[in-house]
């Protein structure tokens, strides 16, 4: 899997690359980053004020159009262009594993105000946004896309280390988790976790997972992908809560 990112700091992505899961897909040749400098396309102006009037600079569309253009020529215009922005749709896991997963991707950090949208309306594919609050660049939305998505390739994270079926199934948060010791400031690790019943413990865990789902992201809560027992801790929850 291709990236190429287009932005004008090439060191925030440089620094990116050689850390942790990056650095090991790139070593194994899972995937590969490449950046593109929007300043190497504008002579020296890469930036203007926005027709209309009003605050803040806008990046020109002739050199971003040029750096895409080679970028898609790169990928042999096998590939999905995407501007970071907050007016974009909301990153989420299905979203990842639905349109990006296994799919060269061009992304476009924006910074000033905006990008011209006439590169919008003839070179994005999705403007996608990484939640409701602004950022000063692109750049940083990045990191977070391509890590979301490396994690989920082969290869790159054992599956010991990838969250647990049921969560992302039933769209739930995760369940709190203990480790050594089993006192720490007072508070025991619960006595469940070390009972050895794997049923008993899947299902506390469940309960918890409702539990902050509800108290913390009810918005994702999708009670007809519940099964018996999830609608049946839901119900409880809710009857001891109200």
């Amino acid at each position: 899997m291709k990236f190429i990112i287009i932005t004008l700091f090439p060191n925030f992505i440089n620094s990116f690359k050689n850390q942790g899961i990056i650095k090991k897909a790139i070593d194994n040749n899972i995937i590969d980053i490449n950046i593109f400098d929007i300043k190497k396309y504008g002579n020296n102006k890469i930036d203007d004020k926005q027709y209309g009037g009003g605050k803040g600079m806008i990046i020109k569309p002739n050199p971003l159009y040029n750096c895409i253009k080679e970028a898609k020529f790169l990928l042999k215009f096998n590939c999905k262009v995407l501007y970071l922005t907050p007016k974009g749709k909301i990153l989420n896991t299905s979203f990842i594993k639905n349109k990006l997963l296994n799919k060269n991707i061009i992304i476009i950090c924006g910074r000033y105000k905006d990008i011209d949208e006439r590169i919008i309306l003839t070179e994005v594919d999705e403007e996608i946004s990484i939640g409701d609050y602004v950022l000063s660049n692109g750049d940083l939305p990045s990191m977070i896309l391509i890590d979301s998505i490396v994690r989920l390739l082969p290869g790159v994270i054992s599956n010991s280390y990838k969250t647990d079926s049921f969560y992302s199934e039933s769209n739930l948060l995760g369940y709190p988790c203990y480790t050594k010791p089993f006192i720490f400031n007072n508070i025991k690790v619960p006595e469940i976790l070390l009972s050895g019943n794997h049923k008993l413990i899947y299902k506390w865990r469940l309960i918890k997972s409702i539990e902050k789902t509800i108290l913390n992201r009810p918005e994702l809560i999708n009670f007809n992908k519940f099964n018996d027992l999830e609608k049946k801790i839901f119900y409880n929850f809710i009857k001891n809560n109200n």
